[in-house]
């Protein structure tokens, strides 16, 4: 019911190719320009984690680099390379080493923050743009979206740090794949029921599928434009899996959001007091990001926020109360 924004960090991006992604990272690392300074002490770790957050941002050609920048000095600190075409997605794994993106060539890189070049990289069989990357919560898996409909689940092989004594993304390797017919606009999932994935496609379809059997379960069609992005609320407690978690859809209209019971087969629209532009690009991410904050739970509703990148590359954030 409100429209909350305000401006908190500005920076300077002199002679960079437009920005086409963004993400952030919480490392252990004292990363400064021009190199890395590795925390070794574990008080050192434990009191820095919460307060080294850098973001991260994946530009167009020519440069189609991905640039790292230090939210608290507000100033550039490295770029890391490999890919050729524009940067559409960006994720980042809570080891805090390690970055994934996507390009509209169809190749997917894992990045160390260490380092300049990737670790491991993945080509699209058809080279087809990569639209997002989703790290799954269980920390063992991440998924890309492609723009031919196909989503590919990757499993994380983890090694101890030497000196850290912590375990960090050394690999991946892919493990299953979702085949659609319509372009992966976003990704999510379950949080009680591992083998449950969301997706949102750009037919305006929110598919539900089994990853065991790389099977869709349920389609849903609330929506009435492309389906940019997902949110799951559930209720950890509920013994029925096929009960205990509802969907709001959100499509690149600004009335196209939807409250979805998959089980009953309904769904409520919801609607803001003002008007956002939610249309955005494609290929540029992100456009909407769906967050429940857990922390507002109470008896009188659910909220959760919104935060928009429109195509005049306004950023808003809204906040709703489903009661």
């Amino acid at each position: 019911n409100h429209l909350l924004w305000k401006e908190t960090h500005k920076f300077k991006m002199n002679g960079v190719s437009p920005i086409t992604s963004l993400g952030r990272i919480r490392t252990t690392y004292e990363l400064v320009s021009g190199g890395e300074q590795m925390i070794h002490s574990e008080n050192e770790i434990k009191e820095k984690h919460d307060k080294n957050i850098f973001l991260i941002s994946g530009h167009a050609k020519p440069d189609c680099v991905i640039t790292i920048w230090d939210m608290k000095r507000q100033c550039f600190v490295k770029q890391l390379t490999g890919h050729t075409d524009d940067v559409t997605s960006i994720s980042s794994l809570q080891d805090g080493h390690t970055i994934i993106s996507g390009s509209m060539a169809g190749t997917t890189h894992i990045f160390s923050i260490t380092k300049k070049k990737p670790i491991k990289s993945f080509q699209s069989l058809v080279n087809s743009p990569v639209n997002v990357i989703y790290t799954f919560n269980d920390l063992a898996k991440f998924a890309i979206g492609y723009d031919n409909g196909e989503v590919t689940i990757c499993s994380i092989l983890y090694e101890i740090h030497p000196i850290e004594k912590m375990a960090i993304c050394a690999s991946a390797d892919p493990v299953g794949t979702l085949k659609a017919k319509s372009p992966v606009l976003c990704i999510n999932e379950s949080h009680t029921n591992p083998n449950t994935i969301i997706t949102g496609h750009e037919d305006k379809i929110v598919r539900i599928w089994d990853s065991a059997s790389q099977q869709i379960m349920k389609e849903l069609s609330s929506n009435l434009t492309p389906v940019i992005s997902t949110l799951v609320i559930e209720n950890p407690f509920s013994f029925n899996l096929e009960e205990n978690y509802h969907i709001i859809s959100c499509g690149e209209n600004q009335d196209d959001i939807y409250f979805n019971l998959p089980k009953h087969n309904k769904q409520f629209q919801l609607r803001f007091e003002m008007g956002i532009d939610l249309r955005g690009t494609k290929g540029r991410n992100p456009k909407v990001q769906l967050y429940r904050e857990k922390k507002e739970e109470s008896e009188q509703g659910i909220n959760f926020a919104t935060f928009i990148n429109g195509a005049d590359n306004s950023r808003q954030i809204a906040l709703i109360t489903i009661r």
